[in-house]
């Protein structure tokens, strides 16, 4: 540092350069205004970083909020295809259903002659058209009516719509078919009865039906009670069963109105019943 008699000067750098108190003074101003200037700089600009990242990341939730309203909109709109395909196949459902059911009933139609108490010892099984007889009703089968066991006719459903329900324990289908049928008598329990017939080849023991009975299975399926045709081999041979489920519908003036392997039961429409004024 030098100084002379009238103002001070100061050295600030190897090669001597001298200031002026003033001079030093506006020197540090300025590079005080340049150093708060350049820290404002600084700090707008992290602001703006900041402002930017939160845009950044509000946008990122609205694109993840605009995804999740299209996949479910996408899904509502695929559930209401499922839903308006659906309807669309139950309208044509039950006439594919009797179309089906028509073209079983020709194939039984066909099957071999059966060996009978017919006049000339032979006739052919009961089908489609065929008025039943009188010993049809007469007959006197084996039921198990709640695990017991009772003999009595089909004379108490004639003159309704009978369904034969020919089924066995080990048929899931014929037991999956008992919800549908069940409501379907409790709709229509003024002009329908569904008689179950467990037969030959498929009989079971009587106390595997009274197992089935007394273990509840049967509410498993949706039945209220259990009531079947045991041991039976007339109705079986009678109508030349074929495969099961079977199910032989039989119109209220005693003629074979149907045989299908199919559950019709299940539809809004149920043949021979609601055909106003027509039940033959």
């Amino acid at each position: 540092m030098l100084k002379n008699s009238k103002r001070e000067s100061y050295a600030l750098s190897p090669e001597e350069e001298m200031f002026s108190d003033n001079e030093l003074s506006v020197c540090l101003q300025t590079k005080t205004d340049q150093n708060i200037n350049t820290l404002k700089n600084f700090t707008h600009q992290g602001d703006q970083s900041n402002h930017l990242m939160q845009r950044s990341s509000f946008n990122e939730q609205l694109y993840n909020l605009g995804t999740i309203y299209w996949l479910i909109y996408a899904a509502l709109y695929l559930l209401n295809l499922i839903l308006c395909f659906w309807r669309a196949i139950k309208e044509i459902a039950l006439p594919v259903i009797m179309v089906i059911g028509m073209l079983n009933m020709f194939s039984l139609s066909a099957q071999t002659p059966r060996k009978d108490s017919g006049a000339d010892g032979k006739s052919t099984p009961w089908t489609v058209g065929h008025f039943l007889p009188e010993e049809f009703w007469d007959k006197e089968h084996l039921f198990i009516i709640n695990g017991d066991t009772v003999r009595r006719t089909l004379q108490q459903h004639r003159g309704k719509v009978l369904v034969l329900d020919f089924w066995y324990i080990g048929c899931s289908a014929c037991l999956r078919h008992q919800e549908s049928i069940t409501k379907a008598k409790e709709k229509y329990k003024d002009q329908l009865d569904v008689v179950m017939v467990n037969n030959l080849p498929k009989w079971n023991k009587l106390e595997d039906l009274q197992k089935f009975y007394r273990t509840k299975k049967y509410i498993d399926y949706g039945m209220h009670d259990f009531q079947s045709i045991i041991a039976d081999d007339y109705l079986y041979n009678g109508f030349a069963s074929l495969g099961y489920p079977l199910y032989i519908w039989i119109t209220p003036a005693g003629r074979v109105g149907l045989i299908t392997n199919l559950n019709l039961l299940d539809q809004d429409v149920i043949p021979f019943i609601e055909r106003s004024g027509n039940n033959d």
